[in-house]
């Protein structure tokens, strides 16, 4: 039985170097990089930005003229004007709150891409450790299929010598079955996550690569009033909502300048060939039948209804920091569990049943028992060890400022 196990231990410390040949070698923080290189829907965010720098700048320059062109074509009766070009001057300040408005639309855009990009980060750092905890997982199986396909040839050993009952053969079979049944299912998820980071990259999905960074804890010193106010002050959303707010006060002055009068320039040529004149020409908008009331009664609305919303996502804000914090509080305790004597309690208790086996004083029953606890402690503290860092990346999302890079890329 012993030289069954240590040739078992072997091929499992030598697996990880070769099946990483030939699969490109990925930390976290290169996904990341090329994450905000290749993702699409993030290079689409980009070109909104564009669209709304564009936008700001065609609000700053002066209002196009209007030019009229009216030769005469039937009949002696002259047209007023053969050519007429009226420019507006826009003194009654409607460049200015044109302008306005577009400056904080672009303003609203821009954190809009920010925050685009910040969720794609934390997308990005919760897949890929997705992905290493589902390699470590299919390790894990890997270990346990070894270890079956040992005690079943031993099993058929000692039936061949008359030491063991046909059943406890029979019973090692459906176990080795079971377990590459589970490696089998391990090496799919594993695939899926790759695909689904594979997506997020911007990348095709089926392209090799395997994560370069493990599964490690750091305990968070967290002071949560600090967080709270770090989240207020650098959380895209805020920002996106309070520039939506100016934009649509903004809305409500572009509204009242439309009730003042303004100057224009009027070039005009009553007939090809002719005199040209010059005048100065004066809007008097003191006439409404209603439509400026209600639009600036519309506009109005819409700002106090923006002004709720940013309350609103600042209310959002702070719950998302302390959910963040609970989570991570949550997880170190339960990794603290796992590292303060239930690993190496289940490990030796396995040490123990596979020495007991082997010597003939214990049975295959109390192997396997053994095996499963082992196999599922360690599985649940791979998934705490997960579940530990993705709520970093949660709680570096939620407030704003890198946590993840500080307490755990050391």
């Amino acid at each position: 039985m012993r030289p069954i196990i240590i040739a078992w231990s072997l091929a499992i410390l030598t697996f990880p170097i070769a099946g990483m040949l030939g699969a490109e070698s990925l930390t976290v923080q290169q996904a990341v990089d090329i994450a905000l290189r290749q993702n699409p829907d993030l290079l689409a965010a980009g070109h909104e930005v564009d669209a709304a720098n564009s936008g700001e700048r065609g609000a700053r320059a002066l209002a196009n003229p209007e030019i009229l062109v009216a030769p005469t074509v039937v009949g002696n009766a002259k047209s007023d004007s053969a050519v007429s070009v009226v420019q507006p001057l826009e003194l009654n300040g409607q460049r200015a709150v044109r302008t306005r408005i577009a400056r904080f639309e672009a303003a609203a855009t821009q954190a809009a891409y920010t925050i685009a990009e910040r969720d794609l980060i934390r997308s990005v750092r919760q897949t890929y450790w997705d992905v290493a905890q589902a390699a470590n997982l299919v390790e894990l199986n890997r270990e346990n299929a070894k270890l079956a396909e040992a005690l079943y040839q031993a099993a058929l050993r000692q039936l061949d010598v008359g030491a063991a009952p046909g059943a406890q053969v029979i019973k090692s079979g459906v176990e080795l079955t079971r377990a590459r049944q589970e490696l089998s299912r391990a090496e799919s998820e594993l695939s899926q996550a790759k695909a689904r980071l594979n997506t997020l990259l911007g990348r095709p999905p089926d392209i090799a690569f395997e994560p370069s960074d493990p599964l490690i804890f750091t305990p968070l010193t967290a002071d949560r009033a600090k967080m709270r106010s770090s989240a207020e002050a650098n959380r895209p959303e805020l920002a996106e909502a309070e520039a939506s707010l100016c934009a649509r006060q903004a809305e409500v002055m572009a509204v009242e300048v439309r009730r003042r009068p303004d100057i224009a320039l009027q070039a005009r040529q009553e007939t090809f060939g002719g005199d040209l004149g010059l005048a100065v020409g004066v809007t008097l908008p003191l006439l409404d039948w209603g439509s400026v009331r209600a639009d600036r009664r519309r506009a109005q609305d819409k700002a106090i209804a923006q002004s709720r919303r940013v309350e609103s996502v600042r209310n959002a804000v702070n719950l998302e920091v302390d959910s963040a914090l609970r989570e991570v509080s949550r997880t170190e305790a339960l990794i603290r569990e796992y590292q303060q004597g239930v690993i190496s309690q289940a490990e030796q208790l396995a040490q123990m049943a596979q020495k007991g086996f082997a010597a003939g004083a214990n049975s295959y029953l109390e192997v396997l028992e053994a095996q499963r606890t082992l196999k599922a402690v360690r599985t649940e503290y791979n998934a705490a060890l997960a579940d530990h860092l993705k709520a970093l990346a949660q709680l570096e999302w939620a407030t704003g400022i890198p946590v993840i890079s500080q307490e755990v890329a050391k």
